[in-house]
């Protein structure tokens, strides 16, 4: 006989383990890694349920995040406790950042002789497991999928030894508020069917269509000039300005993982800034310190400071509060103050391949994708619609509301072209627009998910975006560089961004298509 429990019945009943939410606002990725990890080591102390060592699983959005940010981070922390790297375990299905060896060890984690204890993911792939072990999951980044937070949080929650455990998750609070959101949509669902979600997965052989399709673009070269400026005494910095609450650290403790839980649930929040190392800066430290970044010898940058209105006096009181105002406001205002900065702007007109050839062996690019999500250019319901589409003999699409988009515009009479482009986003086409990440201040590239045709010989960049993602910086970030690249193409050309249900339902704005 089998039984399906709820979320809520399911721990009731011993049969997954109690969670203990913690969601942290205004933390940078390396406080909120070394507010996770040392919590974490203080819930298990001493615990070795089965024989096996409590788990904790990091993940990061994308490999180079995990690469260069994430794991120096975690190292960092770890160090601090005492703990080797060899602990840490790196999953992200690249042969030249995960070995074999890595996956042998990843296969056996569930083992009592494994003495992996950090496992460092990325959010795509199969990496939920059936590891009773794994006690905490951390996530700092918004995923992509916004049920991926949901998924994630599942993972840890798997019951094993004679009593119930407890799951610790340490979330960002904008990814606490995303996981209140997906518990009110899903709360019902049962948990055999959260395990089930992304399992069904295949494996598709992706090649490209001859000719390979391309575009012209116009690429966007900018360059600065610094002139100074003539130094006045008694400007004002406009410190007392400074809405400082960004600043102050904010702990969410949430017990349990139901919808009832969560909305009815006692403020329990409070304010943990005193955790937070500051750097007590002096005169002179700070005059070095700002020196070192605005590139002036130390006597003309103190000379600078005490010309202004605050002085060192106002300017000490706030940055020793809090560090982070240093750089993201005294610096860049005293820059102003130095200096007036011109720009001027050149583009330069350059194609692009859609895709570029798969090496001669295997001579296709390896996917995956659940069945449901594959659109192939040879099926029966497509061949008529072989020259409207499909610069690859198969799509894979990421979710319901990119295919049912999909389906709509190929139907569409004042379309020529529509090119599904979001699935080639590891090197595989020169359609990319490099943007700068807010968070990290990188140079990173963004893929849109289509790109559109019309009959008249203009292009629409497409972004299906779900609706809880829209005014996400970093999206907003990835629409601003999309824009500036549009609008300086010499083909006519937009962008748009579609909420994922009007994509789902076809009620976006048809005029995108006109």
């Amino acid at each position: 006989m089998v039984y399906a429990y709820g979320l809520k019945e399911a721990i009731d009943k011993n049969y997954l383990k109690k969670v203990i939410l913690n969601g942290y606002s205004n933390t940078r990725a390396v406080e909120f890694l070394d507010i996770a990890i040392s919590d974490f080591l203080e819930q298990v102390k001493d615990k070795r349920p089965e024989g096996k060592l409590p788990k904790m699983a990091i993940f990061g959005t994308t490999i180079e995040e995990l690469t260069q940010e994430i794991r120096p981070a975690v190292e960092e922390v770890l160090a601090k406790h005492g703990i080797s790297s060899d602990r840490i375990l790196i999953n992200v299905g690249d042969d030249k950042v995960t070995s074999n060896d890595d996956i042998r060890e990843f296969n056996r984690l569930d083992s009592p002789h494994s003495d992996k204890q950090f496992i460092l993911l990325v959010n795509k792939g199969r990496e939920g497991w059936n590891c009773r072990s794994l006690f905490s999951v951390a996530l700092y980044r918004s995923p992509k999928s916004k049920v991926f937070v949901l998924q994630s949080t599942m993972r840890c929650l798997r019951a094993i030894g004679d009593v119930q455990e407890t799951g610790h998750v340490y979330l960002s609070q904008e990814n606490m508020e995303l996981l209140e959101k997906e518990l009110q949509a899903n709360f019902r669902i049962s948990t055999d069917e959260m395990q089930d979600v992304g399992k069904n997965k295949v494996q598709v052989k992706i090649k490209p269509i001859m000719p390979i399709e391309k575009i012209k673009l116009k690429r966007i070269k900018r360059s600065y000039k610094m002139r100074e400026r003539e130094l006045s005494e008694g400007q004002e910095l406009g410190l007392s300005a400074i809405d400082v609450s960004e600043y102050r650290l904010m702990h969410q403790r949430v017990e349990g993982l139901t919808h009832d839980e969560f909305t009815n649930r006692p403020d329990e929040v409070k304010e943990i800034t005193y955790i937070k190392e500051q750097f007590l800066f002096t005169e002179f430290n700070l005059t070095a310190e700002i020196a070192r970044y605005l590139n002036k010898p130390c006597l003309q940058i103190n000379k600078v400071v005490n010309s202004t209105q605050e002085g060192f006096t106002e300017i000490l009181k706030l940055v020793n509060q809090f560090n982070e105002t240093l750089y993201d406001h005294v610096i860049p205002r005293l820059f102003s103050l130095l200096y007036d900065i011109e720009s001027e702007q050149e583009e330069e007109e350059y194609e692009v391949a859609l895709v570029k050839e798969p090496p001669v062996f295997p001579g296709y690019y390896d996917m995956s994708a659940s069945p449901e999500m594959i659109v192939g250019a040879n099926e029966d319901r497509t061949k008529k619609y072989q020259d409207k589409s499909f610069h690859l003999d198969n799509y894979c699409f990421d979710s319901i509301p990119e295919r049912d988009f999909f389906w709509h515009v190929l139907h569409a009479d004042k379309v020529d072209k529509i090119w599904f482009t979001g699935m080639l986003t590891h090197g595989q086409s020169e359609f990319f627009i490099q943007y700068v990440d807010p968070d990290t201040h990188r140079v990173r590239s963004y893929y849109p998910d289509f790109l559109i045709k019309k009959n008249d010989g203009s292009l629409v960049m497409i972004e299906v975006k779900g609706e809880n993602m829209i005014d996400h910086p970093t999206v907003i970030a990835k629409q601003e560089y999309a824009e500036m690249i549009a609008k300086a193409s010499s083909v006519p050309m937009s962008y748009e961004m579609i909420p994922g249900k009007q994509a789902k339902d076809g009620t976006f704005d048809r005029r995108i298509l006109s």
